[in-house]
């Protein structure tokens, strides 16, 4: 058996007021391995998830520990509070860790706001962020022609040649905070 131990940081909430401990790291991957996430083949490899104190996680993985790793960087490794998890509104109603809450997702079009319990708050600089998903690639590819987004993500060329158009515009980038 090999082990992957996890040390995470103290004194992290929730957006909720839940703690972000040990257990809720265990809640979140005993959840995703029973099934009920996309990513639990992803998973398959760890044995047992052990909570060791309220900053300490050993994982028992039947192989390898090295694509774990990956895909706890993942989606697998965002964690969110295990009183979210039971809940049937995870999708409009989240509660994780990190710095931006969610004000509202209409359609294809979310609002996130800065989050003032964030553990280092002070290293966020935007008040917030809007998102808009482009499922249908034209639209992406037409929409940056525009200018309407600051960035993409794409699998085809022209949308990341177009992405990067956009950035390279000093006067679309985002603020930045120290340097």
């Amino acid at each position: 058996m090999r082990t992957l131990d996890l040390t995470l940081r103290s004194g992290v909430t929730f957006q909720d007021g839940a703690p972000f401990d040990a257990e809720a790291v265990k809640a979140n991957l005993d959840a995703a391995k029973a099934g009920q996430t996309n990513f639990t083949n992803y998973l398959a490899n760890v044995e047992s998830v052990e909570v060791v104190d309220s900053t300490h996680v050993r994982l028992t993985l039947s192989d390898s520990g090295a694509p774990t790793l990956g895909v706890l960087a993942g989606e697998a490794g965002m964690i969110i509070s295990p009183q979210a998890l039971a809940r049937d509104d995870l999708s409009t109603n989240p509660a994780g860790t990190g710095p931006f809450t969610l004000d509202s997702f209409v359609g294809s079009d979310l609002k996130f706001t800065k989050w003032d319990g964030y553990w280092d708050k002070d290293a966020v600089a935007l008040p917030g962020i809007d998102v808009t998903v482009f499922i249908d690639e034209s639209a992406r590819v037409r929409a940056c022609g525009r200018g309407r987004w600051m960035w993409g993500s794409s699998s085809r060329t022209r949308s990341r040649r177009c992405a990067r158009r956009v950035w390279r515009s000093p006067e679309r980038r985002p603020p930045t905070s120290g340097g």
